[in-house]
């Protein structure tokens, strides 16, 4: 309480109560508190904060984390436009939905964030109850999906691949891989395909990507491609012809190659590296 305040309410006991965790307010603050108090004639005052979202986006966890009935389905249902900060509140519980892996209410959130639903959501979605393991509303929402382009498609490929393996349904996965492959020829969707398809074909499909997708420099993402699939032999030639390119790449990136070549023991490659 400034000096101001004390001898203007020298007359009445005020006790203050200040909160530690808060940041540190100017003594005028508290001298308008004051002021508000006699004004009103109350018992006293309670700072408070303005929300972000509206009340009615709030609620409490249960213990078990459960967010069955975490928001009222008549609030769930209003259009976005009709709640004030609609979108801070439905992008944080889209956040909590998808630490809590519950796709049912990531899947609300993101379609009141995306009256539209483009590619991009839905694909979001889906890859959400891809990872909580519900194949059925996975492929419902791929279901949607008509004529994707660009990094939606790359997406949508994927998914189907991964949907078509955990069915064991190979030949569908295999189709689905090579077309990823072909139209998004990265290590990451290599690596999808020499996965899923036997032994000689995908030497063969490594062999045709060094030759003809790598070009004369070092590619670290092959590297990793390499070590993941535990293709020694392949790593140590791949190295022997690039050894020289090593000590351009990022520190970091050496010491990661090093650590899993342990894990897999082999240390004379890591000390290659």
């Amino acid at each position: 309480m400034s000096a101001r305040s004390q001898y203007r309410h020298r007359s009445r006991e005020i006790a203050l109560q200040l909160i530690y965790q808060l940041d540190v307010r100017p003594s005028a603050n508290i001298d308008e508190a004051i002021e508000l108090l006699e004004e009103k004639q109350a018992d006293a005052i309670v700072s408070v904060c303005e929300m972000d979202h509206s009340p009615l986006w709030s609620n409490i966890l249960p213990e078990d984390g459960n967010m069955r009935g975490f928001l009222r389905e008549e609030i769930l249902n209003k259009r976005s436009q009709d709640l004030e900060n609609e979108e801070n509140v439905l992008e944080a519980v889209r956040d909590m939905a998808d630490g809590l892996n519950a796709p049912a209410v990531y899947e609300k959130a993101s379609f009141l964030l995306d009256l539209d639903r483009s590619h991009e959501t839905i694909l979001d979605v889906a890859n959400a109850y891809y990872i909580a393991g519900d194949l059925v509303e996975t492929k419902r929402l791929l279901s949607e999906v008509r004529n994707p382009i660009g990094k939606d498609e790359e997406e949508f490929l994927d998914l189907s691949v991964a949907c078509a393996h955990k069915e064991g349904d190979l030949p569908r996965a295999i189709k689905f891989a090579e077309v990823l492959y072909e139209k998004f020829p990265k290590e990451f969707n290599l690596a999808r395909l020499t996965q899923i398809v036997p032994a000689k074909q995908a030497e063969f499909l490594l062999d045709e990507h060094e030759k003809y997708r790598l070009g004369d420099v070092l590619n670290e993402n092959y590297i990793d491609l390499l070590i993941s699939l535990e293709k020694v032999d392949r790593l140590k030639a791949y190295i022997n012809r690039f050894e020289e390119d090593l000590a351009g790449v990022n520190p970091e990136v050496l010491s990661r190659f090093v650590e899993r070549l342990e894990t897999m023991n082999q240390k004379e490659l890591a000390e290659k590296i």
